[in-house]
């Protein structure tokens, strides 16, 4: 007895053997990540911007007319991801702010075709497009509410993926939600321009959103901003509610209210301090003073609320708006207007 005693102290004394480094990694997730690869392959297409320049023009033929060579500054491939299966594509506006004079499609089974722009959502820097196809496969969209921070995220990219193969793959986490105004995920899976306009894929193949390039202030990242750990996907669960507006040629833009805020004021609740002339603010009916209550029923907290809720209307878009002035409420409706 005194020696099993022993026995089991001296066990009890020795350090864990050491443990495999790979140990902590799920044993299924590289098959999980390889499922949700080939689950996504099909609708996550090539697209590829040909005759484009910084003006839009500039000749296809050289002048011996000889088709024009490659130039990266104007001619690149880029990926999409299918929306809707009559041949309704979303990237984003990355590959086309050069205007393309010719734009094909190439589908995972090898067709190819040529496509046009529809529409353009400048305040998510997403485009949608359209080739004539019917039949298309399309994405499992993962709910906005089930997207969690700390969740696997898959940036997939067809820019070095010819047909019939696999997207490349970058892995990373979704890092944040309701980034830039609660339009964008944020993710630090290597979102750049071999992926921008593919889809941000979670474990079980589903598209969490189509990845775009936007900086942390939400304008167009700088090179270096690439590599950071930092980027960002707007939720295809939001787009695609967006389709049809894109589909009738819809160029949307951000909806400018036209008001300046008094900081000093602690709410709750935007006092405004200056109604900015020929807006939809002075248009609508609002005043210096006014303390702006609520949007389409929503509170209004602060500035940082108001501004995000700004931040998902449009130019066009009515709105409802719920003042304070002086003792009275007062119900107002304002058209947004394009910035100045």
């Amino acid at each position: 007895m005194r020696v099993l005693a022993f026995l089991a102290f001296v066990a009890l004394a020795l350090p864990a053997p050491a443990q495999d480094p790979t140990s902590n990694v799920p044993a299924d997730l590289e098959e999980a990540v390889r499922a949700a690869i080939e689950r996504a392959a099909p609708w996550t297409v090539r697209i590829e911007a040909l005759g484009g320049s910084a003006a839009g023009s500039g000749p296809l033929f050289d002048e011996e007319g000889k088709p024009r060579t490659f130039n990266p500054a104007v001619d690149a491939a880029t990926t999409g991801v299918i929306v809707r299966s009559d041949g309704l594509i979303a990237t984003s506006t990355f590959n086309l702010e050069t205007n393309p004079r010719i734009l094909t499609v190439l589908l995972q089974d090898g067709r190819e075709f040529t496509a046009k722009v529809l529409g353009k959502d400048t305040t998510r820097m997403i485009a949608l497009i359209q080739i004539e196809a019917e039949g298309l496969p399309t994405p499992e969209i993962a709910p906005v509410d089930e997207i969690e921070v700390g969740s696997w995220a898959l940036a997939l990219g067809r820019t070095f993926s010819a047909p019939r193969e696999f997207p490349t793959v970058n892995l990373g986490i979704v890092s944040a939600k309701g980034r830039h105004g609660g339009r964008a995920l944020q993710s630090d899976a290597s979102i750049n321009p071999s992926n921008y306009g593919g889809p941000l894929v979670d474990v079980l193949g589903r598209a969490l959103g189509i990845l775009v390039p936007m900086g942390e202030e939400g304008g167009p990242p700088a090179v270096e901003f690439y590599d950071s750990g930092i980027g960002f996907a707007i939720p295809l669960a939001d787009v695609v509610p967006l389709v049809p507006r894109l589909a009738g040629g819809l160029s949307m833009s951000p909806g400018f209210l036209g008001v300046r805020a008094d900081e000093t004021f602690a709410g709750p609740g935007v006092r405004v301090s200056e109604v900015l002339a020929g807006t939809a603010a002075e248009k609508g009916g609002m005043k210096a003073g006014d303390v702006l209550v609520s949007v389409d029923g929503t509170p209004v907290e602060n500035l940082a609320a108001l501004q995000g809720i700004l931040a998902k209307k449009y130019a066009g878009d009515v709105v409802g708006l719920e003042i304070r002035r002086e003792e009275r409420e007062l119900g107002l409706l304002v058209t947004l207007m394009e910035r100045p």
